[in-house]
């Protein structure tokens, strides 16, 4: 039997690692190698050893995945709510002391928490539409109340539509 180091692949890998780090040394400790002469001596008891550890590792592969497809499960309850809203209409602008034009926000209060956790106190993008369309900014100013501040005066006699998209609401909202 001709020792590793003569292959050529070998000796060419072991050329490269010496001009680049240096040279490594190693020696392997005495379990490793009294394991391969073990090994060597009872071919057929290395065997048996190996085919029992590729048995015992195959059926703990599959007995994880059996756990993982079967274990138990916490109960999660999902509590609908039926949120009411009360839509509160903007008062007539004003002019204040220094002349300019005061907008007053149309205000929409819900009587439960209806507004996404992550979105209290930031404006909102999407999923809110006023019918016909105007020019300003909805907020949640918490988590039941959503304003909107017009940029412009709100026309007068007109009647406006209020509509929710799909997932404004978080899931527990019935309705939404």
């Amino acid at each position: 039997m001709k020792p590793l180091i003569s292959f050529a692949p070998v000796r060419w890998v072991r050329a490269a690692l010496r001009a680049t780090v240096g040279e490594i040394n190693y020696r392997p400790p005495r379990w490793l190698a009294g394991t391969g002469k073990a090994l060597a001596a009872h071919p057929k008891r290395a065997f048996g050893v190996v085919a029992s550890l590729a048995v015992l590792g195959t059926a703990g592969w599959y007995g994880w995945q059996w756990w993982e497809a079967h274990k138990p499960q916490p109960t999660v309850r999902v509590v609908m709510r039926d949120v009411e809203v009360n839509v509160i209409p903007p008062a007539v602008a004003a002019v204040d002391a220094n002349g300019k034009l005061k907008m007053h926000e149309v205000v929409v209060r819900f009587s439960d928490s209806a507004a996404p956790v992550d979105q209290v106190g930031k404006e909102v993008t999407a999923g809110v539409e006023l019918v016909p369309a105007l020019e300003g900014v909805w907020q949640w100013s918490d988590d039941k109340t959503l304003t909107f501040l017009p940029r412009y005066e709100w026309p007068a006699g007109q009647q406006f539509e209020l509509g929710f998209g799909d997932g404004f609401f978080p899931p527990k909202v019935a309705g939404s």
